[in-house]
């Protein structure tokens, strides 16, 4: 995993699928990474397309950001 990660996420609470598409594309692949790396697999939700974590909250998934050191930043400032 990296060790840094700067995101457009403008408050903890905040439903993942309100955030702008290039975000929740990073929060997806930190979500495949962080399952592989943890030998844990993720639940699909077949009506939204997506993995079930995608449809909460974004402090519902802190963990896996739990040992990198994240930024929140602006929409359009994604690294």
């Amino acid at each position: 995993m990296v060790k840094t990660r700067k995101l457009a996420v403008p408050y903890p609470t905040v439903f993942i699928c309100q955030l702008p598409e290039q975000t929740q594309s990073i929060i997806r692949k930190d979500l495949e990474r962080y399952a592989h790396e943890n030998g844990s697999q993720l639940s699909w939700d077949g009506e939204n397309n997506d993995y079930t974590a995608m449809s909460g909250r974004f402090c519902d998934i802190e963990e896996i950001y739990a040992n990198i050191d994240l930024h929140f930043c602006q929409t359009g400032e994604d690294v």
